[in-house]
């Protein structure tokens, strides 16, 4: 990642005027410390911004607060210190056996080659931005700090700190651990191919089974209209958007493919607004990302295709 793709991106969606990033790159001229650090301190943007567009620009999805909280020493142990000081790559937790490792720039490929040979496992990446990891190693390694971190830190203390994209972005909850055993796929998919006719982007409906309006608590599409003309009320909306899927079928699943991972949400259960979400990750040219932004269909299962 580029000092100057991260500023363009910021410029592009008009997060901050030209004028401040100009500001920003004449006091690190000067003080030195990273772009968005700069950017915090002259106030031209707040944290949750300057992680999203980290994320963005390295297309690595973001350390949120509960991650940098976790700071499991089994994972810590993984890699030696001087490792962690050269690559700029600490390890925060374990998740399903990955060691996470939090990094200010992106690794490539041989970076993570090499740091997955040091530490006897899979790797993955968590951006995060120069206060957060400084923080860490200072806490942690017992790195030195520097006077203007301690400020910082007093403006943006860590009980602050943005959670990850789910939390900032649709606040779906924290429900991923179980939604794997919500899943009734006993084989993986087939090769997607072209689809016939058009079908909705990001979108798609899993096993359906018909079942009575009586038996769900479902709303007709009529209905359902109704309660969308001039309700304003997320949490309404979001019960109403349940309860008319549940009409078409016992379970259904709403897709969407961003930064290589699936984010699916599986509404279900006689009620028809229990939900549960599903991430998974996924490579960006893959079946399955073909098939969750709609541009291809599911075949239905193959012993001879992987589950990408």
């Amino acid at each position: 990642m580029s000092f100057k793709q991260f500023s363009t991106l910021l410029v592009q969606d008009g997060v901050v005027p030209i004028h401040k990033v100009e500001e920003a790159f004449q006091r690190q001229i000067l003080f030195g410390g990273r772009l968005g650090t700069n950017l915090l301190e002259i106030g031209a943007l707040d944290e949750a911004t300057l992680l999203r567009y980290l994320a963005k620009a390295s297309e690595i999805p973001f350390a949120g607060r509960s991650l940098l909280l976790k700071r499991e020493a089994r994972a810590r142990a993984a890699l030696p210190a001087d490792k962690v000081r050269l690559e700029r790559a600490l390890p925060i937790a374990f998740h399903n056996e990955l060691l996470l490792l939090l990094v200010t720039d992106p690794l490539d490929a041989g970076k993570v080659q090499e740091l997955e040979q040091a530490a006897g496992c899979r790797v993955e990446q968590r951006i995060t931005n120069e206060l957060r990891f400084d923080s860490l190693m200072h806490e942690l390694y017992g790195d030195p700090l520097e006077k203007r971190t301690e400020q910082l830190l007093q403006r943006f203390p860590l009980s602050q700190a943005p959670d990850d994209e789910r939390d900032e972005d649709d606040g779906w909850g924290e429900l991923e651990k179980q939604a794997l055993a919500d899943w009734d796929i006993s084989s993986p998919p087939a090769a997607a191919a072209s689809t016939p006719e058009p079908i909705p982007p990001a979108a798609a409906i899993i096993n359906p089974r018909r079942r009575s309006r009586a038996e769900s608590g479902a709303l007709s599409y009529d209905d359902f209209l109704k309660v969308l003309e001039g309700n304003a009320s997320r949490d309404e909306l979001y019960r109403a958007f349940c309860r008319f899927c549940l009409s078409l079928a016992r379970r259904c699943a709403v897709f969407a493919v961003l930064d290589e991972r699936v984010r699916c949400l599986v509404l279900e259960g006689p009620s028809g607004v229990d939900a549960k979400e599903l991430v998974i990750s996924v490579r960006a040219q893959s079946d399955l990302a073909e098939v969750c932004r709609g541009h291809s269909y599911y075949q239905g299962p193959s012993v001879d295709t992987e589950l990408a």
